[in-house]
């Protein structure tokens, strides 16, 4: 079985106008990870900003200007997926396992497009596992009790132990990847 955990912080809410500025995840073959990357990503040329996505993200306009172009993270994302997916078998793909993961699926697909990639579907079984969703069986009786559904929540519900800043993709993978072994028994 190939997961990959994937998760991506973004300089809005809109796939179209907003840009990925941090992408990361865990590259998991039968139940070990074999790769993790951290990619932060200057947004594409005039795509918005939101001052209140940026901020939740611990991320200055200044520090996106250090950031790779979306083209060189591009080339450099592919080229970690190659490693574990020959793109042109349709019998060859990773689960794409996120919290919330239809936002993230969203903006990645936005992202291959933007970079002139209509081949997004190579890579990647459809559709994505959602790890919000699968908790939400188990939580059901309890929902009501929660202050919000955000994944630290539920971390905390389950007595995962949170290592890292939250909003920061890569901790979020690693908390989506424990969550998801409770949740799917493995």
């Amino acid at each position: 079985m190939k997961n990959i955990y994937l998760d991506v912080e973004t300089s809005g809410l809109n796939p179209v106008k907003h840009s990925i500025i941090q992408l990361s995840g865990l590259i998991e073959i039968d139940g070990e990870v074999v790769e993790e990357f951290d990619f932060r990503i200057q947004p594409f040329p005039g795509e918005s900003l939101s001052k209140a996505s940026l901020e939740i993200c611990n991320i200055t306009i200044e520090d996106l200007q250090t950031y790779p172009t979306p083209q060189v993270v591009y080339k450099e994302f592919c080229s970690v997926l190659a490693k574990y997916v020959n793109k042109f078998d349709k019998q060859d793909k990773l689960f794409l396992i996120g919290y919330n993961s239809r936002f993230d699926d969203e903006f990645l697909r936005s992202f291959f497009l933007k970079n002139k990639d209509e081949y997004y579907g190579s890579w990647f079984w459809w559709p994505s596992l959602d790890v919000a969703v699968m908790a939400a069986i188990l939580t059901k009786e309890h929902r009501h009790k929660f202050p919000n559904y955000k994944l630290e929540t539920l971390a905390k519900y389950f007595g995962i132990e949170i290592e890292g800043n939250l909003h920061n993709s890569l901790t979020d993978c690693k908390i989506t990847r424990a969550l998801y072994k409770i949740l799917s028994g493995e």
